[in-house]
């Protein structure tokens, strides 16, 4: 079964490449207004942690929290990228598949991105 490690996937979210890296015409922030507020910042740096020291359960509550203090696409993508690398963790596919089709469904990803989550699906069931 294809999957991408979840020390991979922590390692990707520390480093900061969860928030895509695509142009603004494919992803565009409509006004400044939309910048990240505390609340996303905060979840979103608890569920990071979390991940890092393997609380996956934690880490997806956060994850959660944090999407629901989106303002846009990459925001959203960046809390999707937590879940994805805790259910993965997990061995969680049902809840895996999902994730990675509402990911693929929201795009504003990159191409290395978007291949990796398509070549785990396959794997999924």
């Amino acid at each position: 079964m294809l999957r991408i490690a979840a020390s991979a996937m922590v390692a990707l979210l520390v480093g900061g490449a969860a928030v895509a890296q695509t142009p603004s015409a494919v992803c565009p922030v409509k006004s400044a207004a939309q910048k990240a507020t505390r609340e996303f910042i905060e979840n979103y740096q608890s569920a990071t942690a979390a991940l890092q020291s393997q609380a996956y359960d934690v880490a997806l509550s956060k994850a959660a929290s944090a999407m629901r203090h989106a303002w846009n696409a990459q925001q959203m993508q960046a809390a999707l990228a937590v879940q994805t690398a805790a259910y993965s963790a997990q061995h969680d596919d049902a809840n895996l598949a999902n994730v990675i089709e509402t990911r693929l469904a929201l795009g504003c990803m990159s191409e290395a991105e978007e291949e990796k989550l398509k070549a785990m699906q396959p794997g999924l069931q």
